[in-house]
């Protein structure tokens, strides 16, 4: 949305015509050599009748730029409406001076209401060699405004007034050529010839000067895109590197990982191996000590046997008693070495018994599988 063009009022155009020709008539304008100097007690009085008053009805604030470009506008206008009067030749009968003025003063209004007010504020001042070239519009165009409130005062096209434009001091008029009322007319000015030339060249001198502060312009761009596009890609080379960094931090936890997993099964596979191994050993071991105890027992068992065999009564033979003679005791120890050398069959079965209770038995007969039955307890 383009920013609100400033204009002026007819009551601040007025304000600014009655200070301007005050200070031109008591010689504070010619006293004051610049033009900051000059206008900005104008403007401030502008500002302070109107701005500070009604800040609504007038919204803008207006610099001393604002109050020199305003000026030096209306004088142009004023100067076009003499130009135009210039080809008109007076009535004959108006032979004395005064009766000349009050012919142009009678033409001037009849062009524009407003002549009179701008001819006391500006006096006679001199026409320049070409038309003016004032900021806007002539005077008589269609769309033109009759009275203090002229469309004289804006930039050029689309612009804005004001702030933004400012009249160099080679261009602006001399202040010392108005003539306020009663005043005498100022000295003649130089050659037209020079001054039209003096206008070339501060026009082309104007328009080299705005060249250059567009290059100007144009080349801190340039500078302020190369700076943005510069910081982009430092911001996408930082992001680009944080990603790699974190894709390799993944890469290299997962490779860590999968190693300490394979570390970790190698090691339970080397534990079950020794662990078997160990099984191993200890069933082989325990089975040996088995085959050990249970020949032992058979040796113990087998001597115990034959003992008893010799002195206790056999159910085959019979006992041995004290009633009977020598020939029964003979008899009985005849059979006796019979019985002895020959397998009794009960002992086979009392041997197959302590097998059963004791849960002693060769390897190969033996269940896999280290059960409840498997725990005994040997006495050294």
């Amino acid at each position: 949305m383009a920013p609100r063009r400033k204009k002026w009022t007819e009551e601040e155009e007025r304000s600014l015509l009655e200070k301007y020709a005050e200070m031109a008539a008591d010689g504070s304008l010619s006293r004051l050599r610049t033009r900051e100097r000059r206008f900005r007690p104008i403007a401030a009085h502008v500002n302070a009748a109107h701005h500070a008053v009604d800040p609504s009805a007038y919204p803008f604030l207006w610099s001393w730029k604002d109050a020199a470009t305003k000026v030096h506008n209306m004088r142009h206008q004023y100067l076009l409406v003499k130009r135009k009067l210039l080809p008109l030749d007076p009535p004959p009968s108006s032979d004395s001076p005064s009766a000349a003025v009050d012919w142009a003063g009678q033409q001037g209004v009849s062009h524009w209401p407003n002549f009179l007010i701008y001819r006391s504020v500006f006096g006679d001042a001199p026409l320049p060699s070409a038309d003016p070239d004032p900021a806007s519009g002539g005077a008589f165009d269609n769309d033109a405004e009759l009275g203090l409130g002229l469309r004289f005062d804006s930039g050029p096209e689309g612009g804005e007034e004001g702030a933004d434009q400012e009249v160099e001091d080679d261009e602006a008029f001399d202040f010392n050529e108005v003539v306020p009322i009663a005043a005498e007319p100022p000295p003649p000015l130089p050659p037209v010839t020079d001054l039209s030339r003096m206008k070339v060249r501060k026009a082309k001198s104007a328009k080299m000067r705005l060249r250059e502060w567009e290059l100007r312009m144009e080349e801190k761009e340039a500078e302020r895109e190369s700076a943005r596009k510069e910081r982009d890609k430092t911001v996408l080379e930082a992001e680009e590197e944080r990603e790699q960094r974190r894709r390799q931090a993944q890469v290299q936890w997962r490779e860590e990982e999968l190693e300490w997993e394979e570390r970790m099964d190698g090691r339970r596979e080397e534990w079950m191996k020794r662990m078997e191994g160990m099984l191993k050993e200890h069933r082989a071991e325990m089975e040996g000590i088995q085959a050990r105890i249970l020949h032992e027992q058979q040796s113990v068992i087998g001597q115990l046997l034959g003992v008893l065999s010799q002195w206790a009564p056999s159910p085959v033979f019979g006992g041995l008693s004290d009633g009977g003679g020598s020939s029964t005791a003979m008899g009985n120890h005849h059979h006796h070495h019979q019985a002895h050398n020959q397998p009794v069959p009960y002992l086979s079965q009392m041997m197959q018994g302590l097998h059963h209770v004791n849960g002693i038995g060769p390897g190969e007969h033996r269940v896999d599988g280290d059960g409840p039955d498997d725990n005994f307890m040997v006495d050294d």
